[in-house]
């Protein structure tokens, strides 16, 4: 099925050589025109990658305390003094007038260490603003891989590692499964196995049969050894050099989402693997969720739940993970959304419009004065889950799911909140 695209898109371009001590910075609307003006602005590396280490470790320090109001003003402030630095003052005033629902960042390999997400214009962050998601360009020689093909039902294989100290995640697994299958079988789009004992070997083997991955669990960014950063099961890693060697085979899921610390971490790339999200982009995935720094379990659980009923609703990718974002800022003093990066095309739309209900979740309006409502607002109230009994077997599969579907009338007194 052919892939629709949803909404007017900006594009923000920057690049830099090696050693310049100044960046090239582009921003268009739509297509790029024969004629381009770009924008050049000092480029300070000891100086960015200080404010950028600044804003990830305030992030880190925030997920232990689970922040309060005055950590969202600190880190305000940070990303305003970052937007500074790297943006020209027509480039910000752009970013804030225009209609545009979505925004690429199209970034070079030395660039992609920067929280771009988190730049903070006037009284938004990016993230905030904008359904947003990246693409790099870089020095490595890639693999040509096949495109997934779009199947219906698309199959989800959501892994959450069984470690004492992952209850939470063992509960997010539950919640996503049940979600998914619930909703996934009525309109016939999604459906999802759990699994919480799997071991890398198996993971090698299946990773391909799935067009999503979910992961809960606990993930190592290795700053030495990069391409050692890697996905704990048990006391194993699913490493990203173990990711690089799956390249040019049959295509990987579409969508990797790692909810797990620093799992999108990363310095500047070079002309190996380096990490988590660049061995996942470079061995074919078309979208790939992470995070910069260390996320508070229970708070990025009920982020990814929202992520997923967003994405099933009919959304684009770049806005049901947006949606989610708002989620949290309006219901929690926590800064878990800002530590969430995506690359790939954020218009993308997973869920056709055919295999809906005509009462789906709407999309959020893009125009500044209706994100400024968004950004006051109550919180909406969380949509019911129905969750499994435990952890009786330790796999969990759609054929269980639907056999429940088939022979129980689920009605409002079953269900119970469980976020």
């Amino acid at each position: 099925m052919e892939n629709k695209m949803n909404g007017k898109k900006l594009h923000l371009r920057a690049t830099r050589a090696s050693n310049q001590d100044h960046i090239k910075i582009s921003t268009w609307e739509g297509h790029h025109e024969t004629l381009s003006q770009y924008m050049i602005k000092p480029f300070i590396a000891k100086e960015v990658n200080h404010k950028c280490q600044q804003i990830i470790s305030f992030l880190n320090a925030s997920s232990r305390k689970y922040g309060n109001g005055n950590s969202q003003k600190k880190l305000s402030d940070m990303g305003e003094n970052l937007a500074d630095t790297l943006l020209t003052p027509e480039q910000k005033t752009l970013l804030m007038s225009t209609s545009a629902h979505h925004l690429i960042l199209e970034l070079d390999d030395y660039l992609v260490q920067i929280p771009w997400e988190i730049l903070h214009i006037e009284d938004f962050f990016l993230c905030e603003r904008f359904s947003i998601g990246r693409r790099v360009e870089t020095r490595q020689k890639l693999v040509k891989y096949k495109n997934r093909p779009r199947k219906y039902p698309l199959r989800m294989w959501i892994l959450t590692p069984n470690e004492k100290n992952l209850l939470n995640n063992l509960k997010e697994g539950d919640i996503v499964f049940e979600n998914i299958n619930i909703n996934g079988i009525i309109n016939k789009i999604l459906v999802a196995s759990l699994n919480t004992d799997v071991r890398t070997e198996q993971l090698k083997e299946k990773i391909r049969n799935y067009d999503i991955v979910h992961f809960a669990g606990h993930s190592l960014y290795n700053p030495k050894e990069p391409d050692q950063s890697g996905l704990k099961f048990g006391n194993e890693f699913f490493r990203a050099s173990d990711i690089y060697n799956m390249a040019g085979g049959r295509p990987l899921p579409s969508i990797v989402f790692a909810n797990s610390c620093q799992s999108a971490r990363t310095d500047e790339w070079d002309e190996n693997i380096f990490g988590l999200a660049n061995a996942f982009m470079f061995s074919g995935v078309n979208h790939y969720i992470g995070t910069f720094g260390d996320i508070p379990d229970e708070i990025s659980s009920q982020l990814a739940v929202s992520f997923y009923q967003n994405l099933a609703s009919g959304q684009t990718i770049g806005q049901s993970l947006k949606s989610a974002r708002l989620d949290i800022m309006n219901s929690h003093n926590s800064l878990c959304w800002a530590n969430y990066l995506m690359y790939g095309d954020p218009a993308e739309v997973y869920v056709p419009d055919s295999s809906l209900e005509t009462d789906r979740i709407s999309h959020h309006d893009s125009k500044p004065d209706k994100h400024l409502q968004a950004k006051h607002s109550q919180p909406q109230t969380p949509s019911l889950h129905i969750r499994a009994n435990g952890h009786e077997t330790k796999t969990k599969d759609f054929e269980h799911q639907q056999s429940i579907q088939n022979n129980q009338t689920i009605s409002k007194k079953n269900w119970a909140v469980l976020l």
